[in-house]
């Protein structure tokens, strides 16, 4: 009798430890699928206010005479965006170098540079704190322009010789000083009725997939 009761309880304890592992998984899928949802939140508000960074670079652009790539290009820069390495904007030197680490200037326009633009977001679904999204502009001379294609390091690459620079975008979204997804769009714009292409806009980031997500 004592050995069926001790043989009961043994399955009574196995059963609560298997479906205290069930519980605890299930929390921990929740928790994942809460943590996804809100990082495809985020990174859609990143590539939001990404694409109206871009939109404000055209209409700077539009208003700069050809004249004055150079002077663009020649910038150098003041502010640092949290969201880019640590070390940009960086301009680069020959087209090898047109990478995340290379972002070139920040453009400028009547107001300064266009850097770490601030943009109101709509409150997050279920509380918690607040995100705050911002947007930095550069531009750079595009890597088929002959002061870069030689992929010759000592040739000034701030000199624009087609009247075709790049324009390039990140946006990105933080609470507090942890930011939690960023985007980045560039695009080709030029003068002179150079023919913009709008398939030349692409994404693009370290990762290759136009989008990243930071923790801490």
């Amino acid at each position: 009798m004592n050995a069926e009761r001790g043989t009961a309880l043994l399955l009574v304890v196995i059963v609560l430890l298997v479906l205290s592992g069930i519980s605890m998984a299930l929390i921990v899928v929740s928790e994942t699928d809460q943590d996804t949802t809100r990082w495809q939140i985020h990174a859609g508000d990143a590539l939001y206010v990404a694409e109206m960074g871009l939109r404000v670079g055209e209409e700077v652009l539009a208003e700069a005479a050809s004249a004055s790539a150079d002077d663009l290009l020649e910038h150098a820069p003041v502010a640092h965006t949290p969201a880019a390495p640590v070390d940009v904007p960086l301009f680069p030197t020959h087209a090898g170098e047109y990478d995340l680490v290379h972002l070139g200037t920040y453009l400028t326009d009547g107001g300064g540079e266009l850097a770490n633009r601030r943009i109101a977001l709509p409150s997050p679904p279920g509380g918690g704190p607040m995100p705050e999204a911002f947007y930095s502009l550069y531009v750079r001379n595009n890597p088929a322009d002959i002061s870069v294609a030689d992929a010759d390091p000592a040739t000034d690459a701030r000199e624009d010789n087609d009247f075709i620079v790049n324009l390039v975008s990140v946006g990105w979204v933080q609470v507090g000083d942890r930011v939690l997804a960023v985007k980045i769009l560039e695009e080709q714009y030029g003068w002179f009725e150079v023919a913009q292409d709008p398939s030349v806009q692409k994404l693009k980031d370290a990762g290759g997939t136009s989008s990243a997500q930071f923790g801490g």
